[in-house]
């Protein structure tokens, strides 16, 4: 079976899940299967060449869906009853800790709408990180003209502190009109 992220299948290991993945291997931890029944589902691995009147196993054609859908994900069903998520998608891995068939299918549709709505809402994402981008580009700009602008500030105002008072009034203060309210 190929994927986009290569050809992958999940067996059951001491302690965990070991996902299988061309030459790495990448174990999950403490997901361990607490029933007989799980434990025969995520070890299966999924066989691409089988006879096509071969019943595959639920793990088999979830991954199938995937790859009918071209999504490169690899399915890992590993039932874990103290997990808070029904699954995830983690490092290429669409992740499914539900314990029964029903709920796991019900998981694997509710991560594709997600992924699907990642292509969707990637927009934002892009047009956010460039609005942000600019912003921090402009503000860059105005900081390093302020702080250009300091030591001109500073020697006007050394210069006028240091010079001679001539007069003893106020410039312009003559010509300032009295703002009625």
């Amino acid at each position: 079976m190929q994927a986009a992220c290569g050809s992958t299948y999940a067996r059951k290991i001491k302690g965990g899940t070991q996902l299988s993945k061309a030459s790495t291997n990448t174990t999950l931890p403490n997901r361990t299967p607490t029933s007989k029944d799980a434990i025969g589902r995520d070890c299966e691995k999924p066989d691409a060449e089988a006879h096509s009147t071969q019943r595959r196993s639920p793990l088999q054609r979830m991954q199938r869906c995937l790859d009918k859908l071209g999504i490169p994900l690899t399915v890992a069903w590993t039932p874990n009853s103290n997990s808070a998520k029904h699954g995830e998608i983690e490092s290429g891995f669409l992740i499914i800790y539900d314990k029964t068939e029903t709920e796991a299918w019900a998981t694997l549709e509710h991560e594709v709408y997600e992924w699907k709505l990642r292509e969707v809402t990637c927009v934002y994402r892009t047009v956010i990180n460039s609005l942000i981008e600019s912003v921090e580009k402009l503000t860059y700009s105005r900081k390093e003209a302020f702080l250009e602008s300091l030591p001109h500030v500073s020697e006007v105002i050394r210069k006028e502190k240091q010079r001679p008072d001539r007069s003893p009034r106020i410039p312009y203060a003559s010509s300032q009109r009295k703002i009625k309210h």
